[in-house]
């Protein structure tokens, strides 16, 4: 069994936590990983750094709360695959 760091904050055992993340090729990310922490991840830098798009990229890559997604989203998605696979 493994313990939590000092200060680390608990997901309780029915959440799925997303402890980092890679993405590769979406707009101005090329290849960046970002690793999440339980209870807040604090995105940091000057502007036109890509916080936003880290930021994006996770809400496409995940389902609303509702597991319902918008036809923008779903069409989003279908043009970065289709892009990713030409390249």
């Amino acid at each position: 069994m493994s313990v939590p760091a000092a200060g680390a904050a608990r997901c309780p055992p029915e959440t799925m936590y997303l402890s980092r993340f890679t993405i590769r090729r979406f707009r101005s990310c090329r290849s960046v990983e970002v690793q999440l922490q339980p209870a807040l991840t604090l995105l940091v830098g000057e502007n036109n750094a890509g916080k936003s798009n880290v930021i994006e990229a996770l809400r496409l890559a995940t389902l609303p709360l509702s597991g319902r997604r918008t036809v923008i989203s779903s069409l989003m998605i279908s043009l970065a695959m289709s892009r990713a696979r030409s390249r």
